[in-house]
């Protein structure tokens, strides 16, 4: 069942005061501002429309358009282990005008150690042309072009922070793959310049904690406020993207906006860490296999014993191969050695308390005494009328790739089809298995 928190009248937020003299007595009339309760969610869970009409009162002020529109298309499915998305979602599409929808909260004055946080999910179906101004945290429910806390979104699909600044003064390293994202981000009220920090898919084990991970990035800088009362969400005077977002909250702790929901089940194996290249007789890069959900979600669950074998590949494997599984419900291994040159694969089972879990099968491991490839090195590449299989290392993590086909290798590059694409893991590695494309049938 949909939660709705119910908007109050505050005092603290905005008075206006008018005096009117009859004889000896004063009369005075003060005129209280709309703003809702901490911790506040909001599934937007409205009619379809625009978002300052269909979400008033909670949703006013700002300037009314289309740009920020409540529909079901935007609704936005939570992550493995947060709570269950509900209600619809919000269209953000900048048309050239800028937009912007207010929700005004019980402000949080400035005292140090006061905290503000605000969290929210996103998909960025296609990324501004330049670095957009996408939400924020502030003092007023006025129009900011450099808020106390920024969210922005860069071009090529990287999230930044900024801290009374039109641009971000942290942005991502990478930009995040395709699909759901949840954004966390956090006003700091401290001693000197206060601090914004940002967190981009905290791990699941961090849902409903009472302290928070350490943040990916911070920043600080400009002047600071005597209070945080507005969240906001904007649509840029530049026109160009869409995106979705949804499953909004504020809050003054981790936990009031990364709370947990229903624990994921654990269903199978997955490696989460597993070396690509080695050299015989040396001990590999230490290996790790993850107990994970049906959509590879990790899953706590320690004392689970895991057994590594080898499934393919020329010569044995020495080492610890059976290792019981930490209480996020990994198990690592750190010891093992591939003596013999060639092409590997190794296979990981569970047994015990653990038996009836799926095996899990590693990336390709190329043993050789030839050095690693420190460019993108393809490794695998299966082909017949079916499909084909393509495998490679050192890509750059989590950037976009895309597999190019052509039925003539000696035409230009620019003239070849693109077959599949894809996003390297975070490790860099990829690997595809598609059916054939038009371009090499």
């Amino acid at each position: 069942m949909k939660r709705i928190r119910f908007a109050k009248y505050n005092v603290a937020t905005t008075r206006y005061t008018a005096g009117l003299i009859t004889g000896a007595a004063l009369i005075t009339c003060v005129l209280y501002s709309w703003a809702v309760p901490l911790p506040y969610y909001d599934g937007f869970d409205y009619a379809e429309g625009r978002l300052n009409d269909v979400g008033a009162p909670n949703w006013q002020a700002g300037s009314t358009g289309w740009e920020l529109m409540v529909t079901n298309v935007a609704a936005l499915e939570a992550p493995e282990g947060f709570p269950l998305a509900v209600g619809k979602g919000v269209r953000r599409a900048p048309s050239g005008t800028a937009r912007r929808s207010v929700l005004a909260f019980d402000p949080i004055q400035a005292a140090d150690g006061n905290e503000v946080y605000a969290s929210f999910l996103i998909n960025i179906l296609v990324p501004p042309p330049s670095t957009q101004l996408i939400a924020y945290l502030t003092s007023t429910s006025g129009s900011e072009s450099s808020p106390q806390a920024g969210v922005f979104l860069t071009p090529d699909n990287r999230i930044g922070i900024g801290k009374r600044a039109s641009s971000p003064g942290y942005t991502l390293a990478t930009n995040p793959d395709s699909g759901v994202h949840l954004i966390v981000f956090r006003y700091r009220f401290q001693p000197g310049n206060d601090e914004v920090s940002l967190w981009v898919d905290p791990s699941i084990f961090t849902f409903g904690a009472s302290v928070p991970p350490d943040p990916l990035g911070t920043t600080t800088g400009g002047s600071d406020p005597s209070s945080i009362g507005y969240f906001q969400l904007y649509s840029s005077p530049s026109s160009g993207g869409m995106q979705y977002i949804d499953e909004l909250r504020v809050g003054t702790s981790w936990r009031d906006v990364v709370p947990s929901g229903v624990p994921p089940v654990g269903s199978k194996l997955i490696f989460s860490s597993c070396p690509t290249w080695a050299k015989p007789g040396q001990i590999l890069d230490p290996v790790i296999v993850q107990i994970a959900s049906s959509s590879g979600t990790p899953v706590s669950s320690n004392g689970v014993p895991i057994t590594i074998d080898i499934e393919e590949g020329p010569g044995p494997l020495s080492g610890t191969l059976t290792r019981l599984t930490d209480e996020s419900g990994k198990a690592v291994f750190t010891d093992l050695m591939l003596p013999v040159e060639g092409i590997y694969r190794l296979r990981a089972e569970a047994s015990g308390i653990g038996l009836g879990l799926g095996a899990a099968t590693s990336p390709l491991i190329q043993v050789s005494f030839l050095e690693p490839p420190t460019t993108l090195t393809i490794t695998d590449w299966i082909y017949d009328k079916k499909g084909y299989v393509l495998a490679g290392v050192k890509g750059t993590p989590q950037a976009r790739y895309n597999i190019l086909a052509s039925p003539d290798p000696a035409i230009p590059l620019s003239n070849w089809m693109v077959a599949t694409v894809g996003d390297f893991d975070s490790l860099g590695n990829f690997r595809i298995t598609n059916p054939v494309s038009p371009a090499i049938a």
